[in-house]
């Protein structure tokens, strides 16, 4: 995967994909879940612009493609191409 992805990106890439932003919870996570799968994924709620961490970006990327949310290999795309899924 190439490019910068940023927390806002990896964040808004959940919304689109139609996860609900939670609550805040223990050392500044964010708490993601879809209502329907009940998938969970939790994130450090840090600043937009930065750059996510690259396990992060790897978590989310495993935990979709397990879940059957989004393929790797759309994923990396979406991510190198700077483009998010239209909700």
């Amino acid at each position: 995967m190439t490019g910068k992805v940023t927390n806002e990106r990896l964040r808004q890439l959940l919304l689109d994909l139609g996860f609900a932003k939670g609550q805040l919870v223990a050392n500044n996570h964010r708490v993601f879940r879809h209502p329907d799968s009940r998938c969970l994924i939790v994130l450090p709620d840090n600043r937009d612009a930065d750059t996510a961490r690259a396990a992060d970006v790897a978590g989310v990327r495993d935990h979709l493609a397990h879940q059957g949310h989004l393929e790797d290999e759309i994923f990396d795309r979406l991510m190198a191409e700077d483009k998010l899924p239209a909700t």
